[in-house]
């Protein structure tokens, strides 16, 4: 913590053309901010108790160094959309008690997803004819510039379950 007291002004040299001050002091420490009192119409001021107080918080300094940092790179990002195709999926595990696994594939960008059909008992397939188009919004995405890709093994009693996960 900065404390500063005893603050005084003199001989100010007149600006405004008009032979009227108002003077203060303005402190800075960082992005916080604090002023005197404003005099009145005077070269010569002492701001009697005023005690001004700057708190310093090394931890407040970097989360603000890391924010500007993140909007410096977020920024180099622009609206756009992310073409997916050609989407397989190969060597699955066998999930299911009986047969082979029922896949699909899940893919998240921000709040959109979209998901392919269901390809039946199989360990290999690729999902021909099958395109997506996602938005990217830097805005939306709040800084996240991934695309979350998952594939499940579809089930028809109870839950699907997750094979695995890019």
């Amino acid at each position: 913590m900065v404390r500063i007291s005893n603050v005084s002004v003199r001989d100010i040299q007149m600006m405004d053309g008009q032979n009227q001050l108002f003077p203060f002091v303005n402190f800075c420490l960082g992005n916080i901010q604090r002023q005197t009192s404003v005099a009145e119409n005077t070269v010569n001021n002492d701001y009697l108790n005023e005690r001004i107080e700057l708190i310093y918080d090394p931890e407040k300094k970097k989360q603000e160094l890391e924010r500007k940092r993140k909007e410096a790179l977020d920024s180099k990002y622009i609206k756009g959309f992310v073409k997916i195709n050609n989407i397989s999926v190969r060597n699955l595990p066998n999930t299911d008690v009986i047969g082979k696994p029922d896949p699909y594939v899940l893919i998240r960008m921000g709040m959109d997803e979209k998901q392919t059909s269901v390809a039946h008992n199989v360990n290999d397939y690729e999902y021909l004819n099958e395109k997506y188009e996602m938005e990217y919004d830097p805005v939306k995405m709040k800084g996240k510039k991934e695309v979350d890709i998952e594939v499940w093994d579809y089930d028809t009693a109870g839950f699907d379950d997750l094979v695995g996960s890019a």
